[in-house]
């Protein structure tokens, strides 16, 4: 009985195990997405020093995302 309760037990933290991963996956392709959106839409509107500063840092934070 004990070896059952604990076999469930890891076939459970096994199932929350890959939920979780594909979870983190999702959020991580769309906050990718809002990040490209951003990028695009700042980079037409803001312009001079600051726009390409700011299109920068999204690109950076993107690259981040894409290590992660």
């Amino acid at each position: 009985m004990v070896k059952a309760v604990g076999r469930s037990g890891n076939e459970s933290k096994e199932t929350k195990k890959s939920k979780v991963k594909k979870s983190g996956k999702t959020e991580l392709k769309s906050a990718k997405s809002s990040i490209k959106t951003a990028t695009s839409g700042l980079g037409e509107s803001v312009k001079g020093q600051f726009g390409d500063k700011v299109v920068e840092v999204l690109d950076n934070q993107t690259k981040l995302l894409d290590d992660f």
